[in-house]
């Protein structure tokens, strides 16, 4: 599909804490043994239940896309840059893109025909996010966020924070550039602009932010020049505003 093409963007997330035994017993069956061995390598039990339900998730959400596939029947492997994809078993299969995210407590995906990344972050209180700032974020971005009231720093923070890290994963270069070296605008009417390094075509990105949860933050960046149709958990998002370079759904 060219990204010029209208594109649709599935975003999914389940919230965690709430799952029981029976529950997590009904995600572990869909799961791979890789990845049933990944989880038994986490020593909390939270991150183990996350990571169950994250993957449980993603694999049910890419059998809805692909009716003739079971959630336990895909396979995935990793890129040389360390992104994970499908492997197909036929050529002539349109490529499904997905990305994978999970923070305590809830997990999310993001599956398109086009390349897609999404991050989710659950702030923490107490915790000093201006000081993640002044070691992740570029000169124009520490310089925005002093401009903002104190009590507007932290959001803002997660904001750019999960933008950058959806970005990244979306490229599947993430942990081979600087989050530094990528870098937003977020305008007062919610108009996001991106600025990358000159190999990046910057008019090619979308991206959207949401809020799932009062305490937790969600970005996802997608390759398209026009606004895809943005679909938050089986809902169109209307409310996108768009700037014609980049846009956002708050």
């Amino acid at each position: 599909m060219s990204i010029t093409s209208p594109i649709d963007v599935h975003i999914w997330f389940q919230e965690t804490e709430p799952l029981d035994g029976d529950s997590l017993a009904m995600a572990d069956q869909v799961l791979s043994e890789q990845e049933r061995t990944q989880r038994d390598c986490f020593r909390h039990p939270a991150d183990q239940r996350d990571y169950t339900a994250a993957h449980s998730l993603l694999r049910r959400s890419l059998s809805k896309h692909d009716c003739s596939r079971k959630p336990s029947g895909w396979r995935f492997d990793k890129s040389v840059f360390g992104k994970p994809y499908i492997i197909k078993d036929d050529e002539k299969t349109p490529t499904i893109e997905f990305s994978l995210s999970h923070t305590r407590g809830l997990v999310a995906c993001a599956v398109s025909l086009a390349r897609v990344g999404i991050d989710v972050e659950r702030s923490r209180h107490g915790f000093d996010y201006e000081d993640i700032a002044h070691s992740n974020f570029s000169h124009n971005e520490i310089e925005a966020l002093q401009q903002l009231p104190a009590y507007a720093r932290n959001a803002r923070v997660l904001e750019l924070w999960t933008l950058k890290e959806a970005f990244l994963k979306a490229i599947g270069r993430g942990l081979f550039l600087r989050l530094d070296s990528v870098w937003f605008e977020l305008s007062p009417s919610g108009a996001i602009r991106l600025h990358a390094p000159g190999d990046v075509d910057t008019t090619s990105w979308k991206f959207a932010l949401f809020m799932p949860h009062p305490e937790v933050w969600m970005a996802v960046a997608i390759e398209s020049r026009d606004w895809p149709r943005v679909l938050l958990q089986g809902r169109e998002m209307r409310e996108t505003r768009n700037d014609g370079r980049s846009a956002s759904a708050l």
